[in-house]
């Protein structure tokens, strides 16, 4: 599975641009079953976020889908950025090492301040 934390001010208004689903609706520690969607409004991968009460969403997408849904988050946060005044952080998490059986974690942060 791949493990996502969304976290800045305008987190929720930008994660709500990438699904169909009422993020700002939920309550904290509540989630909801969604997916990503395509511009023409097809299913790209399907998801379950939660909104937490420690300043981030968690994001936890298919394992199968991994690349898929990073690129499409990145690209959507890229153009994000470029548009908008949204500055967010990802910290990504892929996939569990053999040898340590530690998570392996990727971070990718882009805005404007």
């Amino acid at each position: 599975m791949l493990q996502t934390k969304i976290t800045g001010k305008d987190r929720t208004k930008f994660f709500e641009s990438l699904i169909v689903g009422d993020v700002e609706g939920l309550k904290d520690n509540q989630g909801t079953l969604s997916s990503f969607t395509n511009e023409k409004g097809g299913i790209i991968d399907d998801l379950i976020v939660t909104k937490t009460p420690d300043g981030y969403l968690y994001v936890v997408s298919n394992a199968g889908c991994a690349e898929k849904d990073l690129n499409h988050m990145k690209v959507k946060l890229i153009q994000s950025c470029y548009f908008s005044q949204y500055i967010i952080k990802f910290n990504f998490c892929n996939h569990m090492t053999d040898s340590s059986r530690q998570w392996k974690y990727n971070s990718f942060s882009i805005g404007k301040s």
